[in-house]
């Protein structure tokens, strides 16, 4: 019976799977080459549909460059140039050029108009040929390859044959090429040139000079005049980038940005003995096989018999999709909880003109080159971004280029750039060279960034340095100018090689926390130097300070976190999302206002529990301040070791007893175990801890006066492990009398005319219903007005946490949405927010972000789709129902 009441929910425990494993980031192209039966079949399995909603999101900017570029062409000869589209991609291209195909000719003027006079696309996917039909009509031919058209063998040779004529009853026109052929194709992603832009231009070439010979092989075909292409030039660009967690509510949370990582995605491979890596004992620091010194303490390697086996592991050449416009905007808006800003101007990592064969075959033999920039300000780099600049005929051009690299950028929903996390953070100081090694593989889907210049392990030498104390000089400039809030200097000292921005880690022989130093500290540092300068003594030596480098502070190596095979990253983009300032700080004050209302009998201190504290427990830290003792618990061990790192580095970690208590210095006094203090429980579900007299350490032997879960704010849809996590919280781990935070979950809806897909309204409506239909996705980053809220967020479900009866059931929701001015209506974006309360009985004081109904979606809304879109005018109702499905709450129609 003990066994069975400490199990693990089922949904608790699928979802510390789902943590522990990692995530993959899907490329395009893999998801379609793993399916073969998908590639001929009518119709799509779930992950092609997910991909190809992802990947045909309006994108107004590349609609106009093609519609543009392709007008351009047509009027350098007009009526007398076809295109072929080089793959269906996003439909972009082919929607323009349906548009731009000439009318039927006038029999009365018996002449041309002018544009396209013909125009086919050439597709492998009978299901993806299905719908550019449906999108740009019968005029277009779609003619089927055979398999994926990044070879020349793929293409069908009747794509490029001259004067082709269809057969009877096809309905579809002839294709003359008349004075040139226009290849068209925009098979991009959001990241790179990532949908085989590349190859696939490279094998459109050999394809038409294989089959410039006829069928028979007696007499060659007449070859177009000229062929020109669409984009005629691409471009992939570089750029340094410091992105970030910084500071929430004057906690450090940069050990977060230790999940900022790109998996590898090779297998780690057995090194042959004798060129093994080895890491210090000393420090930890992975050495190259032939290094006889550690490289970061200088110690001495030891007897390679002692060294465990260390697998080597390759380098990353994943990626990770980020709107950097938005992550700015966010940094900026945040107060400085985080950074996001590029640290050196931007550089051409590669080109490829389409439009010359032979240049392209050159270029395309390039797959690495060295890159010199040069540090436009003090930062801290961490990763490279990169994105594509597309340049067309007449001048078009487009770009996913961000505000950060040129400020006359265009910005859209849909917009991404590709971003390579390092693995380690590096300061760079304002002119610094920076020389960075770049590999290209994989058709120039992934890059490999190889950092020689300066070299991580000599900057992580100089991010500490000594300097010893002898005059009191010294000593009073170093007082006044030292914010004792966060031990760093203010402004530089002269001739002392101290700057502005270095920080004091050490005075003598102890170590400075922030905060700790007060003016009697001070004093009896000068006391000290005045008795040495009076009456010196043989032994006497300086005093010596440790300083880290304020340019060079930070510097620092992740350690690679656990993933499980195919995974790319440790953790979605949305991750990072919840450690804004704006999604914690809520939680903080609501924590804080509930503490000053406690009254607790004999003055103890009160306890606080945070469940799911994460890598950087922020509500108990900042309830440590307050003077309460607090616990945090966290069930993936990853997450677990770093939030004990973040407690230790805040000086707040929980002591047991005396011993190993830290000796007694002029700081103030020791840590006892009855202090204002944090300890990191072992990583565990919460729904495992049983506080009572038998778990003395856990809580004090009691339950909490305040229970806290900050997850509760939501990084995609309501789980039914936190729905039963703070359940067992309010029922288990709760005092009578205390405060859980959220004391409830209440579900909102709003219902949208959201069509993201490319084309006008008819276009869009028709992929909406091939793609769309019942399924669920995630609210984009930035969307802005693109998702068209047709109402206001109502409130369709409300979980009361604490003061009622657990159901015994999941609870379900019926309720409607009610429009507020006419539209297309075609789904309904639902999403959670959690009600902050000061005391389980008093509803008139609230706190938390989500006191109004918030005008905009957060970023963790859902959106289900009607099964088909339909007009709706002011005032009409549409009914909803929401339910626990799969361990997480869906919302469908009954209707």
């Amino acid at each position: 019976a003990e066994a069975a009441a400490r199990a693990v929910p089922a949904g608790v425990r699928g979802r510390a799977e789902r943590l522990q494993e990692g995530h993959t980031l899907r490329r395009f192209a893999d998801i379609w080459r793993e399916a073969d039966a998908a590639l001929i079949a009518d119709s799509l399995g779930p992950s092609h549909a997910s991909c190809l909603r992802h990947m045909l999101r309006r994108q107004p900017p590349i609609e106009a460059f093609y519609r543009s570029a392709l007008s351009a062409v047509a009027a350098e000869s007009p009526g007398n140039m076809s295109a072929v589209v080089l793959g269906a991609g996003s439909c972009a291209a082919a929607s323009a050029c349906s548009e731009l195909l000439e009318p039927e000719e006038d029999e009365e003027e018996g002449g041309r108009t002018g544009g396209l006079a013909s125009a086919a696309v050439v597709e492998p996917s009978r299901a993806l040929a299905g719908l550019c039909r449906g999108v740009i009509g019968r005029r277009v031919e779609v003619i089927p390859s055979q398999g994926q058209i990044d070879t020349e063998f793929a293409f069908p040779q009747e794509a490029f044959e001259l004067g082709r004529t269809p057969s009877s009853g096809s309905g579809s026109p002839p294709r003359e090429h008349r004075d040139g052929l226009v290849l068209v194709c925009d098979r991009l992603s959001e990241d790179l040139l990532g949908e085989r832009l590349v190859s696939t231009f490279s094998a459109a070439h050999e394809a038409i000079s294989r089959s410039a010979p006829s069928a028979s092989g007696t007499a060659p075909t007449a070859a177009p005049r000229r062929i020109r292409c669409v984009p005629s030039r691409a471009e992939l660009r570089c750029a340094p980038l410091e992105l970030r967690c910084a500071e929430v509510a004057g906690f450090d949370v940069g050990l977060v940005n230790a999940l900022r990582f790109s998996a590898h995605h090779l297998p780690e491979e057995r090194a042959p003995p004798g060129v093994r890596c080895w890491r210090c004992d000393d420090c930890s620091w992975k050495n190259g096989p032939d290094a006889k010194h550690c490289d970061a303490c200088k110690a001495r390697r030891k007897a390679r018999s002692m060294q465990p086996p260390v697998l080597p592991q390759r380098q990353s050449r994943g990626w990770w999709p980020l709107d950097l416009d938005a992550e700015a905007d966010e940094a900026a808006a945040g107060g400085g909880d985080a950074v996001c800003r590029l640290g050196a101007d931007a550089q051409v990592l590669c080109s490829f003109d389409f439009e010359d064969p032979g240049a392209l075959s050159q270029q395309l033999r390039r797959t690495s080159r060295s890159l010199e920039l040069r540090a436009r300000c003090d930062c801290r780099i961490n990763a490279m971004v990169v994105w594509w600049h597309l340049e067309g005929p007449g001048g078009t051009s487009v770009s996913t280029c961000p505000l950060l690299g040129d400020a006359s950028a265009e910005r859209w929903s849909a917009k991404r750039q590709s971003v390579y996390y390092f693995g380690f953070e590096l300061g760079v100081e304002e002119g610094e060279l920076l020389r960075i090694d770049v590999e290209l593989k994989d058709s120039w889907s992934r890059i490999c960034f190889d950092l020689l210049a300066p070299r991580l392990a000599e900057r992580m030498g100089l991010v500490k340095f000594e300097r010893a104390v002898s005059d009191l000089g010294f000593v009073r400039e170093l007082r006044e100018k030292l914010d004792s809030r966060t031990n760093r200097l203010a402004a530089p000292i002269p001739a002392s090689g101290l700057a502005r921005g270095d920080r004091l880690l050490r005075l003598g022989p102890f170590e400075v926390i922030p905060g700790v130093l007060q003016p009697q500290h001070w004093d009896k540092v000068e006391d000290r130097i005045r008795l040495h300068a009076e009456r010196p003594m043989a032994a006497d030596k300086p005093i010596t300070c440790l300083f880290a480098q304020g340019v060079y502070q930070g510097t620092v190596r992740w350690p690679p976190p656990s993933l499980a095979a195919g995974a790319a990253v440790p953790r979605l983009p949305r991750f990072f999302d919840s450690w804004r300032a704006r999604r914690r700080i809520p939680f903080i004050d609501a924590l804080c206002h509930a503490l000053g209302r406690l009254n607790l009998e004999g003055g103890r201190r009160p306890r606080v529990l945070e469940i799911g504290c994460g890598p950087v427990p922020l509500p108990a830290l900042a309830a440590a301040r307050q003077g309460a003792r607090a616990w945090a618990v966290e069930m993936d061990p990853a997450l677990r070791e770093l939030a004990v790192e973040s407690v230790r580095d805040a000086g707040l970690e929980m002591v047991s007893d005396r011993r190993g208590l830290a000796s007694y210095s002029f700081f103030g006094e020791p840590r006892l175990p009855e202090d204002a203090s944090v300890r990191v429980l072992a990583a565990q579900p919460s729904t495992a801890l049983r506080p009572g007299p038998a778990a003395p350490r856990l809580l004090d032997g009691g339950r909490a006066d305040v229970v806290v879960c900050s997850a509760a704010v939501g990084a995609g849809p309501l789980s039914e492990a936190l729905l039963r996590t703070l359940y067992h919280a309010a029922e288990a781990l709760l005092a009578p009398g205390g405060v859980l935070l959220p004391s409830a979950l209440v579900v909102r809806a709003a219902p949208l005319g959201w069509l993201p897909f490319v084309g006008g309204a008819a276009c869009a409506a028709e992929l909406h219903g091939a793609l769309c239909a019942r399924c669920s996705v995630q609210v984009p980053a930035s969307s802005g007005t693109d998702l068209g809220v047709l109402g206001p967020p109502s409130e369709a479900l409300r979980l009361e946490l604490c003061g009622a009866a657990r159901p015994s059931e999941l609870p379900i929701g019926r309720a409607e949405v009610v429009m507020e001015r006419a539209g297309l209506l075609t789904g309904v974006a639902f999403w959670h927010e959690p009600e902050l309360r000061a005391a389980t009985h008093d509803r008139s004081e609230e706190h938390g972000c989500h006191g109004e109904v918030p005008l905009e979606l957060p970023p963790h809304a859902q959106v289900r789709f009607l099964p088909r879109p339909r007009a709706v005018a002011a005032g009409d109702r549409t009914s909803i129902l929401l339910c626990f499905e799969g361990h997480e709450l869906q919302l469908t129609f009954p209707d």
